[in-house]
């Protein structure tokens, strides 16, 4: 894999690559509603773009302590998020 030089080139490259990232994750939570994804990326000017379902706390909250069990809060609104998506 190579840097594309060519800047504009590259953003156009980001962009398309970063939709693709998002339709498979969303076709992942709808195919599976019981699953966390998250994903964070950066632009190359450096801009972050993040997608997570249910929630960014859900998401992290696993990866930081995956034997944890989710608060009744977090719970509730995680399982909200949930009912949106399908």
């Amino acid at each position: 894999m190579e840097k594309i030089e060519n800047e504009t080139t590259r953003l156009v490259t980001f962009s398309k690559r970063k939709s693709g990232l998002y339709k498979k994750a969303s076709k992942l939570v709808e195919k599976y509603d019981d699953v966390d994804v998250g994903i964070i990326s950066y632009s190359p000017n450096g801009k972050p773009y993040s997608f997570f379902h249910p929630t960014f706390d859900s998401v992290v909250g696993h990866f930081v302590s995956p034997d944890t069990q989710p608060s009744v809060d977090s719970g509730i609104v995680a399982a909200s998020a949930r009912i949106k998506v399908t």
